[in-house]
């Protein structure tokens, strides 16, 4: 298991394509998924622990649109 921050947007944000990683890749709800989209927004950071495998593939897509994260 692998702690996987996100911290702030790097770029433009796509809060619907992150709400959509973190329903499929984390099994979070539509709510969960919304409030930590709501919070990285704010910066305020938001960790979740993860298997590894999902951390990794989590993480790629989320710097691929633009959301500062890393493990911890």
């Amino acid at each position: 298991m692998k702690n996987l921050t996100f911290y702030s947007w790097q770029a433009c944000a796509r809060q619907e394509a992150f709400t959509l990683l973190l329903c499929q890749l984390a099994d979070l709800g539509v709510a969960k998924a919304r409030t930590v989209v709501r919070r990285v927004l704010a910066q305020q950071p938001v960790t979740l622990e993860l298997p590894d495998r999902i951390a990794g593939e989590l993480r790629a897509q989320a710097e691929a649109i633009g959301i500062a994260c890393g493990y911890e």
